[in-house]
């Protein structure tokens, strides 16, 4: 039985290192890099200090996310939340009107670090960038709630709802983990490790409300 055990925690921790390389890659998107440093170099010369500020907040992004290789234990919220900020105030260059809220009310405990920013990036991606060409400015909001015994991150933004039947087979994905292998990979990954970590009573749900909102529960 020991060596069962033995076997089972080799198995988990090897699993944990591949889905930790995973989606450290998934983050590094060349278009996004190479759009935030022209960014960078055109306000260079316009706008010497936001040129600094958004460095500053580049250059965490990409810490946070590079360091996830060399890091196998969960993080605290708060440092997880600090690289939201950051990756928020770098999308701030192409969303000025964006709108972001948080309302922290539990912050004493571990997640898997990328586990909360990859979801709110989703939100982003398919929240906020569909209204770039309206007058719309879309905002995005981040709760942290502390239930019975789980703790509840909710992501909610007010862009278009999804559609039920897309919402039905994404859901459907993320409780079977039968994602297509190049499709919603930050979802994939974000649910495989909290599982891995937390086990199957971890999950995320995907529902409409005035806008998408994405629920994980751990």
């Amino acid at each position: 039985e020991s060596l069962r055990s033995a076997l089972r925690a080799k198995t988990l921790e090897k699993e944990l290192e591949n889905s930790r390389i995973e989606i450290m890659l998934s983050q590094i998107k060349p278009h996004f890099i190479y759009n935030t440093l022209t960014t960078i170099s055109q306000l260079c010369l316009e706008q010497p200090e936001t040129a600094s500020a958004l460095t500053d907040d580049f250059s965490h992004y990409l810490r946070g996310n590079f360091s996830e290789l060399n890091r196998s234990a969960p993080i605290p919220i708060s440092q997880e939340i600090e690289h939201v900020k950051h990756y928020v105030n770098v999308e701030h260059i192409r969303f000025p009107d964006m709108q972001i809220e948080f309302d922290l009310q539990c912050e004493d405990f571990l997640v898997p670090a990328l586990s909360v920013q990859p979801l709110v990036e989703n939100a982003i991606k398919h929240g906020i960038k569909p209204l770039m060409n309206s007058k719309e400015k879309g905002a995005i909001d981040i709760s942290i709630q502390k239930k019975s015994d789980t703790v509840e991150f909710t992501i909610k933004n007010d862009g278009p709802p999804v559609a039920q039947s897309m919402l039905a087979k994404l859901q459907q994905s993320l409780n079977n983990g039968d994602f297509p292998t190049n499709k919603n990979i930050g979802l994939k990954n974000v649910n495989k490790r909290i599982q891995l970590i937390y086990g199957d009573g971890a999950k995320i749900t995907l529902y409409n409300d005035q806008g998408a909102v994405t629920q994980l529960e751990i």
